[in-house]
């Protein structure tokens, strides 16, 4: 039962993350403009 719960909630925390990486993305993606013209294409924290 408990590798159960467990599963869950890795299963859990990876869903959660994956959602925040896409959501990153789509925004790097859709802004690449003001990334370009202060010449710098890291991410912000």
């Amino acid at each position: 039962m408990e590798m159960l719960i467990k599963s869950v909630i890795i299963v859990g925390a990876a869903c959660i993350a994956a959602t925040f990486a896409v959501m990153e993305y789509w925004e790097w993606r859709n802004v690449p403009e003001a990334y370009n013209t202060h010449g710098q294409r890291r991410r912000r924290d």
